[in-house]
């Protein structure tokens, strides 16, 4: 007991009374505000911890053997250009969505049955699609990345060739005010109905198989972000706004049924039919493809 070091540790009282509690390279906990209060005390050397809570610290990566450790959780920004950031994410994906709207009036989205052309090889077609995908993905996160303020860490972004996916850690926003945490959250969508927006535009003016099928694939993806009961943008953005990390375990407690645990389970639901749709808007492209041979 003598020789524990605690790292520097960072920590938010959540919605429900609840403390969320990080320290940085530790895994992330949900603990009682007296467990808090034990820490703090420790902290400052007032009084000992009983050995449960030493091994939870330790065995979480709270603790260290240097005597002197200095990093810290990633803070939010305080400074004019990090408010002027969230003025611009803000502005633009309003301007986006809005613009979204517009272009749905005049050219809806794109039809899946015709998605895919014919006339065009698949060894262009296919290369193009994972290539679009693993590019604007590596922007999405760049976006995370930018805004949850990882930029410092070596391996912020990690990339999945073979699924052109790529993801970013954001577990320290759950320490931010709530603006700070939706603009984390958000960005990579922000930036998904930017593009998405801007294709639909041109479309209007230009048609050509790579602008349908660089759309199709990105309201795919957008959908994809809204799966609430699998890790997504939206399940992590949905989480935060009820502020409860601990509402997935809660909603399977049987004795626990107040209304951000019925929301929740209302927003799986939600999860389950999106999911049922991306999979019919991965399938139709292919049936369309199909249908078109024989015709």
């Amino acid at each position: 007991m003598e020789n524990l070091i605690l790292k520097p540790i960072s920590y938010r009282a959540l919605k429900n009374g609840q403390w969320a509690l990080l320290a940085d390279g530790s895994e992330f906990l949900v603990i009682e505000k007296n467990t808090l209060k034990e820490i703090l005390a420790f902290i400052e050397k007032k009084e000992e911890l009983n050995d449960e809570l030493v091994k939870l610290l330790t065995d979480e990566g709270f603790t260290t053997e240097e005597a002197n450790y200095l990093e810290t959780v990633i803070e939010e920004g305080k400074s004019t250009n990090w408010k002027l950031l969230h003025i611009i994410l803000y502005t633009t994906g309003v301007v986006s969505i809005s613009s979204l709207l517009v272009s749905l009036i005049f050219i809806g989205i794109q039809n899946p049955i015709n998605v895919i052309p014919l006339n065009v090889s698949a060894l262009i077609t296919i290369p193009f699609a994972i290539l679009f995908l693993l590019i604007s993905a590596g922007i999405h996160e760049l976006m995370h990345v930018i805004y949850g303020r990882t930029y410092n860490k070596v391996g912020s972004i990690s990339l999945k060739v073979r699924k052109a996916t790529a993801t970013v850690s954001l577990t320290h926003v759950w320490l931010w005010s709530l603006k700070s945490r939706l603009a984390a959250l958000s960005a990579g969508l922000v930036w998904d109905f930017l593009l998405l927006a801007i294709l639909m535009q041109v479309q209007v003016f230009f048609n050509h198989w790579a602008l349908s099928l660089s759309g199709y694939l990105l309201w795919v993806r957008v959908f994809w972000q809204f799966r609430f009961h699998k890790n997504s943008d939206g399940r992590l953005i949905a989480m935060n706004l009820i502020d409860n990390p601990l509402i997935e375990e809660d909603s399977k407690d049987e004795q626990k049924n107040n209304n951000d645990v019925v929301l929740w389970k209302k927003l799986k639901i939600i999860g389950y039919l999106i999911e049922g749709l991306v999979l019919v808007l991965l399938v139709l492209p292919f049936i369309g493809i199909f249908v078109r041979w024989l015709t």
